[in-house]
């Protein structure tokens, strides 16, 4: 099997990438060393070293951590809540994950299914609480979450 040699030189200088770099799996740091020789006698030679910096981008969706990682989830990824629980009472906390940099790592929680509009949840952080009185919910439904 032919190795690719990462990078390629043209005649103007010009040095371009052969593969395809992700930054989430590079181990180590891409240092690059170009050697300039003339063919003179005795041939004479110069180097110059370089960093590459593989940049980030947003190539990687957050990831959530399952329910027997997450205090107050049963194992299920769901959690319940007392009927009597008060306003702004701590139901969950969801947390999720994100193996990009930067920006591209903030992750923003949001509800999408809340019937009944009982709970809230802390976009920042991922802390769901009781939104509203329990004590209305019609049904089971409206209390999980």
């Amino acid at each position: 099997m032919i190795q690719r040699r990462p990078f390629e030189i043209y005649l103007t200088g010009v040095i371009k990438s052969n593969v395809k770099f992700d930054r989430e799996t590079l181990k180590d740091i891409l240092k690059v060393t170009v050697i300039a020789m003339d063919h003179g006698q005795p041939p004479l030679s110069s180097e110059c070293s370089f960093i590459v910096d593989v940049i980030d981008i947003n190539d990687n969706a957050p990831q959530f951590l399952s329910g027997e990682n997450v205090p107050g989830c049963n194992g299920r990824d769901e959690g319940s809540v007392s009927r009597d629980s008060s306003v702004g009472d701590v139901a969950l906390n969801i947390r999720a994950f994100d193996i990009d940099t930067d920006e591209n790592a903030q992750v923003v929680y949001s509800l999408l299914d809340n019937p009944g509009n009982y709970f809230g949840i802390m976009t920042d952080s991922g802390i769901i609480s009781v939104n509203g009185n329990l004590s209305n919910a019609v049904s089971e439904k409206e209390m999980k979450y």
